[in-house]
């Protein structure tokens, strides 16, 4: 995975950031020991830069799976 979207290896609980039109956004995480839903400001922060490394990483993945395939049909037979 490239460094620009993901600069290291990340052991994150499953995340699930909430955004609602009149309220704050909430951020709810699980672990083994606890569920935990937080509308603290650092918490929604952190929660969207780890979405926004994951669509960073997804991008990535699909736009070289798509040069891939490119190359492959572009290569003689």
């Amino acid at each position: 995975m490239p460094t620009k979207c993901w600069p290291r290896a990340i052991e994150e609980p499953e995340n699930t950031l909430y955004k609602f039109e009149k309220a704050l956004p909430v951020v709810y995480t699980e672990n083994d020991l606890a569920r935990v839903f937080a509308q603290d400001g650092a918490a929604v922060k952190r929660a969207e830069k780890l979405f926004a490394r994951l669509d960073c990483a997804a991008l990535t993945f699909l736009i070289d799976a798509w040069q891939a395939l490119v190359e492959q049909v572009k290569a003689p037979s």
